[in-house]
């Protein structure tokens, strides 16, 4: 019975170390190249090449995210959107202005339901 136990811990040592070296190699490595590029980059500091690929992230969604406003304007205004129009007028300008709303988030949805990373939003 002892000689089972200490093979079970012999193993379960080996695949704890086993499991750590992996872990330590993987993390060095992902440090190794991340180092390599930002110093082929010109920074001189990891924390600003990451600054910098986080200012490009921002970037990048800021643009998506321009580009879809502008898309979802034009679309309200085919769907009878007035934006001289005071909406808060009355409640039947009110409930306008929500039917124009819902038409151009359905289309605006259905044009890009395909999206990568699109997601509907949930009703409560």
């Amino acid at each position: 019975m002892s000689v089972l136990f200490a093979y079970l811990a012999a193993n379960y040592n080996l695949g704890s170390k086993i499991e750590n070296w992996v872990y330590h190699s993987e993390n060095e490595l992902l440090a190794r190249v991340m180092k390599n590029k930002s110093d082929a980059a010109g920074f001189e500091t990891l924390g600003e090449y990451l600054q910098s690929e986080n200012d490009k992230m921002i970037e990048e969604a800021m643009q998506g995210i321009d580009g879809l406003v502008e898309e979802f304007e034009e679309i309200a205004k085919e769907c009878g959107f007035d934006p001289e129009k005071d909406y808060d007028e009355s409640e039947e300008s009110l409930a306008e202005f929500f039917e124009v709303m819902e038409k151009a988030e359905k289309i605006v949805l259905e044009r890009h339901k395909n999206d990568e990373n699109s997601s509907e939003p949930t009703e409560k």
